[in-house]
């Protein structure tokens, strides 16, 4: 049975917004802080405007090395990292 809709109040809908992007700055090293704002300006210099998650997950394989995976072709727009398109 579905859980009847909730109205949270705006004050609280804020506190929580605030405690969820702490924890996300305190997870974000200057290595990955780096990597993304190099991979948001230069997508941003050939005129494109890359989802800030699709950023992230880019900038934390070039950051560590890693090799994207997925079937959202549009990785192959961040030139710097390993994209396998299954």
């Amino acid at each position: 049975m579905a859980e009847p809709s909730r109205t949270i109040p705006q004050r609280e809908s804020r506190n929580d917004l605030s405690a969820v992007l702490r924890e996300v700055e305190s997870r974000i090293d200057e290595r990955l802080a780096g990597e993304f704002a190099c991979l948001v300006v230069g997508s941003r210099r050939a005129g494109k405007h890359p989802a800030t998650t699709d950023a992230l997950i880019a900038a934390t394989t070039a950051a560590y090395g890693l090799t994207v995976c997925t079937q959202d072709v549009g990785f192959r727009s961040f030139r710097s990292i390993d994209v396998v398109v299954i």
